[in-house]
Order: C-alpha cells, then structure tokens, then sequence
C-alpha cells in the first residue's frame, strides 16, 4: 500500500515536524493489527482492504488531531471501529450487521493481542501450514475462505460429492489447527 507523499523507491520516513508523515509511518507499521480488526469486524477480505484503506486516508486527514503520546493501534482502531459501524448500516440490505459492544469486545482482544509483529507471524504460521496441505484440500480451503464459495460449488470444481468435500474441509481445519498451535508453541 503506498501512502500519499511517498514516492516509489523512496524511504518513508516522516519530515521533522510532519504529522501525517509520522500518522503515515505508524499506519504502515500497524498494517497487519488494524487490517485484522478491521477483518474481524466485517468477516470479507475484500471489504476488510476497502475499508483499511479508508482507515489510512482517515488517519492521514486526522493526523492533527493523534497526540504523539497516545496509543497509535487505539486510536487507528477507533477509526475502523466508526468505518465498521457506518458500512454495517449500509450494508443491512447484505445482512451484514454487527453490534457496538461486539466491538468493544473486538477493541479488548486487539489490545491484548497489540504485541508488535504477532499478527504477522500468525499469518505466516498460517500459510505455512497452508502449504503443508495436500494441493487438494489446500484448494478447498482457498475456495472456501478466500472465495467465500459454498460447498456444493466447492464439491463441483473439485469433482467431488458435497459429504466428500465436508470430509476435505474438517480434516482441513483440523490439520491446520493443529499445525498453528503447534508452530506457535515452537515460537
């Protein structure tokens, strides 16, 4: 993701004195936490990146207003949690609804969750176990989570009946539960 003022191939780095530089800094340093509560919130990728985007231009129109002092991942999450909130009531008509205290709830597990680089490293003990999977059933998964594809149609590209293709995903999960839990107990 490129921030305004950034040129390619240049450092970014915030001028002395530049607030929406150093808002610009922190936003990429806190990408993988605030595009996570942003996901968590409205459960599609897609929309998640949307609204992470409009969570940077945000922060950037707003960096006046963030005190050096502050706790940036609180602040950022605040803006997402006001973005969350204004696409949900656009999107009742998509039967995507989600409540205020949910993401107060979402705000406490961030926080605990803020350790710098954790996210990241979920994500990469997560595509590494995706690799681990048979090409197969790292399809399915892909299908059904990246796509958001529903079984039957899941079952039909892979040639597969519906209960087979159920039987691919659990033992799916499972693997991949498995193997998360214990690469972070490695970590």
């Amino acid at each position: 993701m490129e921030l305004p003022n950034e040129r390619p191939g240049e450092a970014a780095g915030p001028a002395p004195g530049d607030q929406a530089g150093r808002v610009a800094a922190l936003l990429v340093r806190h990408r993988a936490e605030l595009y996570a509560y942003t996901l968590a919130g409205v459960r599609n990728p897609h929309d998640a990146e949307d609204l992470h985007q409009e969570l940077c231009l945000e922060a950037i129109r707003c960096a006046s207003r963030f005190k050096p002092e502050a706790d940036f991942p609180a602040w950022g999450r605040g803006i997402a949690r006001n973005l969350i909130l204004a696409f949900t009531r656009k999107s009742r008509q998509r039967s995507i609804l989600i409540q205020p205290d949910l993401l107060d709830r979402l705000e406490g597990v961030a926080r605990d969750m803020g350790e710098e680089g954790a996210a990241e490293r979920r994500r990469k003990a997560l595509s590494d176990c995706l690799d681990g999977l048979s090409r197969l059933a790292r399809t399915a998964v892909r299908l059904r989570y990246g796509s958001r594809s529903k079984v039957p149609e899941i079952a039909a590209s892979l040639g597969k009946t519906v209960r087979a293709t159920y039987t691919i995903l659990d033992a799916a999960r499972q693997a991949l539960r498995t193997c998360v839990r214990r690469k972070w107990s490695e970590a």
